[in-house]
């Protein structure tokens, strides 16, 4: 799994700091609402809210995953690179 941004935003230290993070499938439906997850907020700021999707408990992560996306994977990150 990769993650591609310009220094270390907030998803990337979420996940270093639960070991955890969930990935949801963009279909073309989803893709420019997803996209919206990727602007520069403040770090108080929901990414994920501001995308104005809703949201459903995972199954086997804390992480929150997108209620509209098809299919979704819960990830426990073992180590991360810089």
């Amino acid at each position: 799994m990769a993650f591609s941004s310009v220094g270390w935003k907030d998803t990337i230290c979420n996940v270093r700091d639960s070991g955890e993070f969930v990935v949801n499938l963009a279909t073309r439906a989803l893709a420019e609402q997803l996209n919206l997850s990727c602007a520069e907020l403040a770090s108080t700021e929901d990414e994920l809210g501001f995308t104005g999707l809703d949201t459903l408990a995972s199954q086997y992560v804390a992480a929150p995953r997108v209620r509209q996306g098809p299919r979704v994977s819960g990830v426990q990150a073992d180590a991360l690179a810089a």
